[in-house]
């Protein structure tokens, strides 16, 4: 997820998204860090800066699929 978007902000897309399903894993990938605190504090997964190696980002991503897999063998 991106912050600046033309239609609604990052934050705003993923409090809607959160409001469908708060199992859902986004991770913000973002240069502006001003928002980063504030992403964490509604509920996302991961916050990147730009710009970010893409091996650390892919572990990221697969930190998010393992804890989204775990939730549905509970």
């Amino acid at each position: 997820m991106d912050h600046r978007m033309p239609i609604k902000s990052g934050i705003e897309a993923s409090k809607e998204i959160l409001l469908i399903d708060q199992n859902i894993k986004i991770i913000f990938l973002s240069a502006d860090i001003t928002v980063k605190e504030e992403a964490y504090s509604i509920g996302v997964f991961g916050f990147w800066d730009k710009p970010f190696m893409i091996s650390p980002l892919i572990d990221d991503i697969k930190k998010a699929f393992e804890s989204f897999n775990s939730l549905g063998s509970n």
